[in-house]
């Protein structure tokens, strides 16, 4: 990531979304990005619909829609944001398949997805919500999920979440250049839930790491999952952001999809950034 010109922010105008649009706005401001706001309703009814009614009902859809966001965007002459660079519009059809069409529109020119996350049903839409599940798992572009509970927008501390055997120099170089963009250290953590031995991969991660000559922190913990370990270190490191590589298909549904137990999900307050190689 060696810039950030435009920003991606879906809104369904909830609280936790309101709460996620402060942070779009301070990266877009930071980085002198673009933000572009979209709402997106739905185009079934659930019963049928006679054609005349159900073109009145999606027209009256449409209507208040643009009406809601228009007042969403709308900031105090005096905000902070009133500067960034905002445009807004609204879209029909089904929000993850929407929003992941932007993301591949090369018109559009997205860089980055920022979103925000709620409870919802299996272990992955508890963490962040099917919708935004869908979306940090197909989109082309970077997606960063933003927890009800973030209350710093300042990122400092980064932690990189690795398994030690998926990772080249190219994508470490990677993870170093994200960390870099947000002029934060960066923290790279094992966490094995099976009582494994570690040392033949942490010697090959640190050979990796030295090609780099990069100043890293490496950390490797126990726990019963890795999101309970995960989340454990986010909280007694001061970790402001974790980041993952969306290629390492087995081990970011290890977090996430194969959890030993239901019980245990990542109720972290850093915002996650995912992206693909």
């Amino acid at each position: 990531m060696k810039y950030l010109k435009k920003i991606l922010f879906p809104t369904d105008f909830s609280p936790m979304s309101k709460h996620a649009f402060l942070y779009a706005l301070k990266l877009a401001k930071k980085f002198n990005a673009k933000l572009k706001v979209i709402n997106i309703y739905r185009a079934d009814f659930g019963v049928p619909v006679p054609e005349t009614v159900a073109y009145q009902m999606l027209e009256a859809r449409k209507e208040e829609a643009q009406k809601e966001l228009s007042l969403f965007v709308k900031l105090d002459s005096n905000s902070p944001y009133a500067d960034v660079p905002l445009e807004y519009c609204v879209e029909m059809g089904f929000a993850s398949d929407i929003i992941i069409d932007y993301s591949k529109n090369k018109e559009e020119e997205i860089d980055m997805i920022v979103m925000g996350t709620k409870g919802e049903h299996n272990l992955a839409d508890k963490i962040f919500g099917s919708v935004t599940s869908n979306v940090i798992r197909d989109a082309k572009c970077p997606v960063l999920a933003i927890p009800e509970e973030t209350q710093d927008f300042e990122i400092r501390e980064i932690a990189y979440a690795t398994d030690l055997k998926s990772d080249t120099v190219e994508s470490l170089k990677e993870v170093a250049e994200i960390a870099a963009f947000f002029g934060a250290n960066l923290h790279c953590i094992c966490i094995d839930t099976e009582g494994n031995d570690f040392m033949p991969e942490l010697r090959q991660f640190n050979a990796l790491i030295s090609k780099l000559d990069l100043d890293i922190k490496i950390a490797e913990l126990s726990s019963d999952t890795i999101a309970h370990g995960l989340d454990q270190y986010v909280h007694e490191n001061g970790i402001d952001m974790v980041l993952m590589m969306r290629s390492h298909r087995n081990f970011f549904e290890r977090i996430f999809l194969r959890s030993i137990t239901k019980q245990v999900a990542l109720h972290s307050t850093a915002p996650l950034l995912v992206f693909k190689k």
